[in-house]
């Protein structure tokens, strides 16, 4: 067997290709650096076949640029067989069995630098070492290419223009360096006049197109003096790529007597990123060269002025040849500590010029120096190699993502060291988990050996992100290393380590068909897995057998995050039909959570709405919290989508999550999107939104008596609801408690974590359930709604959780839209009269919670004195409720104006009125509302409530908002804008009193919040 290993690092390409012969075969293994990779085999018909095909493809690949890792070959051959004997040989004693030959070591690890920069790049150092390396052939040059590389470097304004994206070779021929020495010359003097005391002329590109028509017609066989080159050059302050045309056109004493020649005044438009000079020159000019260019610059720099928004080609060429400290040092000193923003780019080639890391790093803090963009990043780490990184993390995490994240690829494109680990974990932690995950997954040694000294001293949370990263790398160690990282942690943490390294739920030892046949399907997909999350950092899934393999895991990840959350993938459908509903929750609950502590990356919303895909109430009540906060934070889009998030879920307790925001938020948007959202819901299941509301309330899996069990093993405990709707739990021995008692050594672990999750769950919704139907009851009240007999028994009286609350209030019979009859539920579900009587409900009744207006004094007092007897404690005010009637004047129109004098912040004004079940109208001209409604479907007629102009969103500080008029219209009437027909207009006294009582009430509760 022989295997030989390759590379191939080329500008963004960083791959290896790995070839093993064996017999009449070989395998291939090849992809990125860093990752396992991929592998092909091949069978041949003979050895030498095999080893013909081997050898062709080793030369291809090293004809493409690849290199032979050293030490790569390792040949474990096998001894040839024994040449046939010509005659029988004599019989001789057994010899000793010869001991086994030992296994063909393994192929010796690619190893890479722990700061892998680039010769160029160590160049920023000047004062380390410098080698000289020969200067390469001139490569062929034609003009159109020139003038395609040209456009590449030119930027929008003449400020963004990088001549290093001209990819001008370290060697020219006399042509090309013709072109470039025209073409630059050219170029920034369309760009910025050397007009005396005259104003600058900005970069246009009718300008820039007229020095490509120039040069087009340029002859680059024309002979080019000296003379001519100053002539040329003394027309614009010109950056230090000059030099390069320049160096290949001209001999080394006539190069510096052209530079001596050229004006050493600032022209301000040297390109301060230029570092053609260092990239180019600096490896290839001889010592000798080196030594007579700082003599003539010590020379030149008495001529050159400081002018802070100026940059000087004199000044760039000291920083880029080194030696010129103390320069450097007084130049900077001119600028203010810290530097402006606008000044960063132009401090950055002075600071990375001086002469020793110590002052680089006291220059770069004095300025505050922000290490963002690669051409400040990678000369850091030249100077200061891996003593700093903290300071590139903290840099890269101050400023906004979409500036940053080009400089955090940089960054960690170049490290390949434990010691790189806490700041790749900052970075992880803050806005660029993707990118991140992605360093962490091709270096899994250095990450393991790199986090084992964070877990000791981190904060909580980063505790457990720093163990889960670490428990992915350990996979990929020795485990004889492993161990012994283990060693050397304090007992509590190292058992913890180690009992996570060893799942507790064994793989499942069969796939359920229909899954296994989803996961062909989707893997033939080649959909791309997420970088910044894999399966080994999330729950378990769970199959009737056991827990699915990474690699379902990881395709499931895959699927979730390309397929559109509104069509489930295939394979989706099949995890909801075969994993169990409690591990996927828990799954996606975990994937969400990472998530959001990791920003919420907008391009990673997708776990999300993986919610949607696969959870059920345990996810949806994880996330509608942070649903009512997220506008709060500046994330009202998260929130919308989040309640897409809810619908997609579909289960009744998620509908009543999104009911529960449409009831009740201080947030007017989130607030019209929820109620959006359930009339949608409504409408699509076929039902009003009053009876889908009914029927969304969880019964949280109590049984007809409203008690549920929670198992412990040895101990059982019971689920009551108490008063005010709250859960009690029932101990053995009959005592109440409010929450289940934690597990102790006699009950079983297994049953007892599971009873105490569903607990949690149960709680929760309880107190949903108690928050969003008293408030639906006593607008029940209000709006007048009415239950047929059987609706009110199915959906009512008979839920386990609805039951307690409405045996609480008092309940009436409506014949002809009169109240007939009152009655209450009794704890056994019987009804009974205000005497105590027994009351049979007809089949054929019409119910609803009668208002104070429709029951006679008589028996509101009979009332009053059974629920007292009873200690019943209603919900809220029902038989004392504050009634309101019209004055005389109001009763003989259509228009009720009260507190019209009232002024309240419009915020204030708003959510009153909203608390009181009024709708904001349409949003009109400068995002103004003038109007709120409020529908009464007994009566099929909407209360308007007209005001003054209050403005969505903006509001001017001292800006008031005034009730002006209310008015009835029929029907349901969504608002408007403006006034409405007054014959659209119902006359007050065709009003319901209790319609009238209750909108005149709600006016008073606003004018109350005036303060005086």
């Amino acid at each position: 067997m022989e295997t030989r290993e390759f590379e191939f690092r080329e500008g963004t390409s960083d791959k290896f290709w790995r070839i093993t012969l064996d017999g009449s075969s070989f395998s291939v293994n090849f992809g990125k650096r860093g990752t396992a990779g991929q592998t092909q085999s091949k069978d041949f018909a003979s050895p030498d076949a095999a080893r013909t095909a081997y050898d062709k493809l080793i030369r291809e690949k090293t004809g493409k640029g690849y290199v032979e890792v050293a030490g790569s070959t390792a040949v474990a051959s096998t001894p040839p067989p024994a040449a046939k004997p010509k005659r029988k040989p004599e019989p001789q004693s057994e010899p000793e069995p010869e001991p086994a030959p030992p296994p063909a070591p393994p192929p010796a690890p690619v190893t890479r630098p722990a700061l892998d920069l680039a010769p160029e790049d160590w160049a920023w150092a000047t004062w380390r070492p410098r080698t000289v390396t020969p200067r390469p052939p001139a490569p062929k040059f034609s003009k159109e290419d020139g003038l395609k590389r040209l456009k590449r470097a030119l930027g929008q304004q003449y400020w963004a223009t990088s001549w290093d994206n001209a990819n001008l070779p370290a060697a020219m021929t006399c042509e090309e360096a013709h072109f470039w020495l025209a073409a630059i010359s050219a170029t920034h003097v369309h760009w910025l006049r050397d007009v005396p005391n005259g104003p600058q002329t900005w970069y246009h590109q009718v300008e820039i197109e007229d020095v490509t028509k120039e040069l087009a017609l340029l002859d680059l066989a024309s002979p080019f003096s000296v003379d001519d080159a100053v002539a040329l050059l003394s027309r614009s302050n010109l950056p230090t790529a000059i030099l390069l045309p320049l160096y290949h056109l001209f001999s080394w004493s006539d190069f510096l007597l052209i530079l001596n020649r050229l004006p050493k005044v600032n022209g301000g438009n040297v390109p301060v990123t230029d570092n053609v000079f260092r990239r180019t020159m600096y490896g290839h000019l001889s010592d000798a060269e080196m030594d007579s260019l700082r003599a003539a610059i010590r020379l030149w720099l008495p001529e050159v002025e400081f002018v802070q928004s100026q940059c000087n080609w004199v000044l760039l060429l000291a920083a880029q040849l080194g030696g010129f400290g103390p320069e450097l040092k007084a130049y900077l000193d001119h600028f203010p500590d810290p530097v402006h923003y606008l000044r960063q780019e132009q401090t950055v080639n002075f600071i990375f010029g001086l002469d020793s890391p110590a002052d680089v790093i006291t220059y770069a803090r004095r300025k505050r120096l922000l290490l963002v963009h690669p051409q400040a990043i990678i000369p850091w780490l030249a100077h200061t190699e891996l003593s700093e990184l903290h300071a590139v993390a903290d840099s890269l995490t101050e400023v906004v993502k979409t500036d940053a994240t080009g400089g955090v690829k940089a960054f960690l494109k170049v490290l390949h060291s434990r010691e790189a680990v806490p700041a790749v974990f900052h970075l992880f932690q803050f806005n660029f988990a993707a990118l991140a995950n992605e360093w962490f997954a091709a270096h899994p040694r250095e990450t393991f050996l790199g986090l084992i000294p964070m877990l000791q001293h981190p904060g909580k949370d980063a505790a457990k992100r720093a163990q889960e990263l670490l428990l992915l790398a350990a996979r990929a160690l020795d485990p004889a290393e492993r161990d012994a990282a283990y060693a050397n942690l304090p007992d509590p943490l190292r058992r913890k380590l180690e009992n996570a390294d060893n799942p507790t739920t064994a793989v499942a030892d069969a796939i359920p068909d229909g899954l296994a046949e989803a996961f062909s399907f989707a893997s033939k997909q080649k959909l791309k897995s997420p970088a910044w999350i894999t399966a080994a950092s999330l729950p378990p899934l769970l199959t009737a057998d056991g827990r699915l393999p990474e690699d379902y895991v990881n395709l499931l990840l895959a699927t979730l995050k390309t397929a559109d959350p509104r069509v489930p993938h295939p394979f989706v459908l099949a995890a909801r039909c075969y994993v169990t509903p409690d591990s996927l929750d828990a799954f996606v609950t975990a994937l969400f959570e990472q998530w959001r502590s990791l920003g919420m990356e907008s391009r990673e919303k997708w776990a999300m709405f993986a919610l949607g895909a696969v959870g059920s109430d345990r996810a949806a009540l994880h996330l509608a919290p942070f649903i009512r906060n997220w506008p709060g934070e500046s994330k009202s889009q998260a929130a919308m989508l989040g309640l897409d998030v809810l619908r997609n879920i579909g289960t009744d307790t998620a509908i009543l999550q999104i009911n529960a925001i449409a009831q009740k938020t201080k947030f007017a948007a989130l607030k019209k999107r929820a109620q959006e959202c359930m009339e949608e819901v409504a409408q699509d299941r076929g039902l009003s939104r009053d009876e889908l509301e009914d029927r969304i309330v969880p019964d949280c899996g109590l049984d007809a008596r409203g008690t549920r069990t929670f198992d412990f093993g040895p101990r059982q405990f019971e689920l009551r609801i108490g008063e005010g709707l709250k859960p009690v739990v029932v101990a053995p021995d009959g005592s109440r408690k409010p929450n289940l008692p934690p597990a102790n050594s006699k009950d079983d672990a297994a049953k007892a974590a599971a009873a105490t999750d569903e607990w949690k769950i149960i709680k929760k919704q309880v107190a949903d359930v108690a928050k969003t139907q008293v408030t639906r009851l006593e607008q029940a009240l209000v709006t007048q709604r009415r239950w047929t007999a059987a609706d009110f028994e199915r959906l009512l009286v008979q839920h386990p959780l609805m039951t307690n609350l409405v045996r609480l209030l008092v309940w009436g019979v409506y014949e002809n839209g009169k109240l007939a009859a009152t009655f209450r539920v009794a704890e056994d579900r019987t009804y009974t009269t205000a005497h105590d009587d027994v009351f049979e409900l007809p089949e054929d009744a019409i119910i609803g919670l009668p208002h104070p207006l429709q029951i006679a004094d008589a028996d509101k007092n009979a009332w009053g004195e059974l629920l007292a007897d009873y200690e019943i404690l209603p919900p809220f005010v029902q038989l004392t409720r504050a009634v309101q009637y019209l004055s005389e004047k109001e009763q003989l129109g259509a228009q009720i104006k009260r507190h019209t004098d009232v002024a309240l912040e419009p915020v204030v004004f708003g959510s009153v009125l909203q608390s009181k079940g009024w709708m904001r109208g349409q949003v009109g001209d400068g995002g103004s509302v003038v109007e709120h409604v409020k529908y009464f479907p007994s009566a099929d007629l909407t209360a308007v409530l007209q005001h003054s102009y209050m403005v969505i969103g903006y509001v001017d500080i001292g800006e008031k908002t005034s009730p002006e008029a209310l008015y009835f219209i029929p029907g349901y009437f969504k608002g408007s804008w403006g006034d409405v027909d007054r014959g659209l207009r119902i006359l007050l006294r065709e009003v319901d009193d209790v319609i009238l009582s209750e909108v005149l009430t709600d006016l008073d509760y606003l004018a109350s919040k005036e303060k005086k």
